[in-house]
């Protein structure tokens, strides 16, 4: 199984839940430079798709607002 660090927005919702959401673009663009959190996305072999709902474990890389 190999890993690969996604760009995410980590933000907080109505309710006060933490809420994440993908980064469209590779590392570099303005998009991707302004995520504040981090996801080791497995691929390959075993690895199951992300799906919504599911609880990710992110590392956070800025403020979350």
């Amino acid at each position: 199984m190999f890993f690969g660090l996604k760009p995410m927005s980590l933000s907080v919702s109505a309710e006060g839940r933490l809420e994440v959401c993908p980064v469209r673009g590779h590392w570099g663009t303005p998009a991707a430079n302004a995520a504040n959190a981090l996801f080791m996305m497995p691929s390959g072999g075993e690895a199951a798709p992300v799906q919504i709902g599911d609880l990710l474990e992110v590392e956070i890389i800025g403020p979350v607002y």
